[in-house]
């Protein structure tokens, strides 16, 4: 089960981007463009600490 929220915590994060992307971009407000950004930073955040998370349990 918690791997199946935190992938579609995943999926959520990537479609938040990718909306605020063309919103900031197809109107010029920055502020949705600052937001997709902050979107895309939690992605890859998630990404490295479940690949760090495996490699940790991995060692031991």
């Amino acid at each position: 089960m918690k791997h199946l929220s935190r992938f579609w915590i995943l999926m959520l994060c990537i479609l938040a981007t990718l909306a605020c992307y063309v919103m900031g971009f197809s109107s010029g407000i920055a502020a949705f463009i600052g937001l997709g950004i902050l979107f895309e930073v939690l992605f890859w955040g998630l990404i490295i600490v479940k690949s760090r998370g495996s490699n940790r349990q991995n060692n031991t």
